[in-house]
């Protein structure tokens, strides 16, 4: 075969006390069926067997120019990795990819020429990863057998487990970019800490199907060892890479991998796949919708799938976003309903509410333009399962109340279909069955993470608390929280004041998140809300009952508390998708700073003469969560002066510049 030198492949061996396997491994890295030119090293890792030096030496006989041989002094895996990679880039300054094989595993023929052609096809990725096939200690009658942990890449399913085997090819602009092994991970998972360190840098991998990677299995192998540790390990990747485990991070990525909802828009027969309105959605024809239903139907533990099929006619797709101050907020509720089947009824009203009634209850007066239905039900109806009648049941109603315009909705009205939304839903159900029959092999496994899983560790358990849902954040812009009380609003010079603020911060590509306690209690003016849809991306109100929680002591003085547990975990579900948090005023939004900087939020306090901050309880309120406020901004020296005589520290004193500080994440 005639080499093509314009393209240079280098494998990196490390050894350390596997002598009887290492001649395998080279010899399949050497003899490799390729055009490309390849250089090998081998990585002697301090082994104490005086074998593995002379078989690698004996073997440069035969592969002279090919193979190379390094030894050093015991670093451990991830060292003896990092040596025979800067060995290559200064062997061959201009190599265009490396790949990672262990001195036990092997591999097949034309192993690099399928791993090397993935990267050609893809240009925009960085690694390819392989199916695994696993011979030596193995359950299969076959004497191997074969484990798939993802066919498509997937950035959420790579936080929970390590899906890219380290046998993979990566590109050398990988480690140009200084993404290279953690050598304190000498206990194991330090190729699910190398993948995570790319995807932090930018990177991403690509699945090479049938690429005829050999791994060995035996019971003293590290990965065994690695289990004893994992929670301490995966602790330690977790804190390591915090910025791709922010909550941010993660719903962005949901959004575009596992989005939550299938909207089925009647008028196209086209299904819109998102978690979040307010961004751009991946749109599918019915056809595509249904391969993607047979697919997750088919292997519902491998393939992500909308959880939840909402059925609505484009009219009212397009109210909902001509109303995108509140979509949001929308989405999110609908995404905390727990109910089987759900109707919803939209209402004009200057009052914002999404009032969910009992079961079985149709409001006579609306019309119910929305049906959304758990997509469990479809999975259930395809397998012919249907646990306590759920497919019978009736749905539960609510009604949606926003700042509609009368004309809008008798539009919307006027388009309702002869039949009801939920026979809608009915025959498009009937049109995705019957589910194909799908050849298996006994051999062949997946071994990836279940993508329930995935979705419980990550989404609960970062993105939200008790339970609770996440608050969508589909975009990736930076976002800034600002918390406000509706009766500054209502007040002429407060509310001039608010929106100059709101101006300051306004900008592409900045989200604002308009978070108004006591706005059950408050009515808006129909031109304040027109104002703040211009400038902010979503409005969230926030109920904040009078004085359920009484009052609480600090430093001799009372303040008055406002959030209870509810509407404590309804503020930091927002405030953990947020930069940071910009309370006008002393609001409840103070309450809320400590938890949400953890998640790297930053609080802020902005006093102005407008917010009346000058009673006694504010300043104690301000006193008790101290801690957790990272600056003051106050153009008056006597606050500035109240508050420091009280011993809140000068230095956390600031001019309006800090307000506008890029990623605090």
């Amino acid at each position: 075969m005639t080499l093509q030198p314009d393209i240079s492949l280098g494998v990196v061996i490390p050894a350390f006390g596997h002598p009887k396997f290492l001649a395998e491994a080279i010899v399949s890295a050497c003899e490799q069926e390729t055009e490309h030119s390849v250089h090998v090293v081998v990585v002697d890792d301090g082994c104490r067997f005086q074998e593995t030096a002379d078989t690698v030496r004996a073997l440069m006989n035969t592969y002279p120019g090919k193979l190379f041989y390094v030894r050093q002094e015991n670093t451990r895996l991830p060292g003896a990795r990092n040596t025979g990679i800067r060995f290559l880039l200064n062997l061959e300054p201009e190599m265009d990819a490396i790949f990672f094989l262990d001195a036990d595993n092997r591999l097949s023929p034309a192993s690099l020429h399928m791993f090397w052609q993935t990267l050609v096809k893809k240009p925009d990725k960085a690694w390819a990863y392989p199916d695994i096939n696993f011979f030596g200690l193995t359950a299969a009658q076959e004497g191997f057998e074969t484990r798939e942990t993802a066919r498509e890449y997937s950035k959420l399913k790579h936080l929970v487990s390590n899906i890219s085997e380290a046998g993979s090819m990566v590109r050398t602009s990988v480690f140009h970019a200084g993404v290279f092994f953690d050598e304190t991970m000498t206990s194991g998972f330090e190729d699910w800490e190398f993948w995570l360190a790319a995807l932090d840098a930018g990177f991403e991998g690509v699945h090479t199907p049938h690429a005829g990677f050999m791994y060995r299995v035996r019971p003293e192998s590290m990965l065994s060892e690695s289990q004893r540790e994992v929670d301490g390990l995966v602790q330690k990747i977790r804190t390591k890479h915090k910025k791709l485990y922010a909550p941010a991070n993660i719903l962005r990525w949901e959004h575009e991998e596992a989005p939550v909802f299938a909207v089925y828009v009647t008028d196209d027969d086209s299904i819109l796949l998102t978690s979040d309105l307010a961004a751009d959605g991946e749109v599918l024809s019915l056809p595509d919708f249904k391969r993607r239903f047979h697919e997750w139907a088919a292997s519902y533990h491998e393939h992500f799938f909308p959880t939840h099929l909402m059925v609505m006619p484009a009219t009212v797709l397009a109210l909902l976003k001509q109303q995108h101050a509140f979509l949001r907020w929308f989405m999110w509720n609908m995404r905390e309903c727990e109910n089987i089947k759900q109707c919803v009824s939209l209402r004009s009203s200057t009052d914002i509410d999404l009032d969910f009634l009992a079961f079985g209850h149709e409001d006579l007066d609306a019309i119910a333009d929305i049906f959304c239905v758990q997509t469990s039900l479809l999975w259930e109806r395809a397998y012919g399962q249907s646990p306590d009648k759920r497919m019978e049941r009736s749905p539960y109603w609510a009604t949606l109340s926003l700042p509609f315009q009368d004309d809008e909705l008798s539009g919307a009205q006027n388009s309702r279909l002869d039949a009801s939304l939920e026979a809608v839903f009915e025959e498009l159900a009937d049109q995705l069955l019957p589910i194909p029959e799908r050849a298996t092999h006994t051999s062949k496994l997946f071994s990836g993470p279940h993508v329930q899983t995935v979705r419980e560790i990550l989404v609960p358990e970062i993105c939200a608390v008790d339970g609770r849902q996440p608050f969508p954040a589909g975009t990736c812009a930076e976002r800034t929280l600002v918390v406000v009380n509706a009766k500054l609003l209502a007040s002429f010079n407060a509310h001039k004041k608010v929106m100059d603020i709101l101006r300051s911060l306004h900008g592409d590509p900045h989200e604002i998140i308009l978070l108004i306690e006591d706005m059950d209690n408050t009515s808006l003016a129909h031109d304040v809300r027109t104002q703040l849809s211009n400038l902010v991306s979503a409005i969230v109100p926030l109920s904040v009952p009078k004085n359920d929680l009484g009052y609480a002591m600090y430093l001799g003085g009372q303040f008055e508390k406002k959030l209870g547990t509810d509407n404590f975990n309804d503020a930091t579900i927002v405030a953990r998708t947020c930069n940071k948090i910009i309370s006008l005023g002393v609001t409840s939004g103070i309450e809320i700073f400590g938890d949400a900087r953890r998640y790297g939020t930053k609080g802020y306090v902005l006093l102005e003469p407008e917010f009346d901050c000058d009673k006694s309880h504010d300043i104690h309120k301000l006193m008790a969560y101290e801690h957790a406020v990272v600056a003051v901004v106050s153009e008056s020296m006597t606050q500035r002066n109240r508050l420091v005589s009280y011993g809140f520290p000068n230095e956390k004193f600031d001019g309006m510049a800090v307000l506008h500080e890029g990623d605090v994440s």
